[in-house]
């Protein structure tokens, strides 16, 4: 697997952000920390 750097995860985010804005609601500071880590994972899926 290659090494993804973090322009290509923060433009995956925005990717993600966008598709599931109804479900998440927006991305607010308060719900960042909870939701970093499924959107890590995410990234990771997407770029397979």
């Amino acid at each position: 697997m290659n090494d993804i750097s973090f322009s290509e995860m923060q433009e995956v985010q925005k990717e993600l952000q966008a598709k599931y804005y109804k479900e998440w609601g927006g991305l607010s500071p308060e719900k960042a920390k909870n939701r970093m880590l499924y959107m890590m994972t995410e990234a990771v899926i997407v770029r397979r």
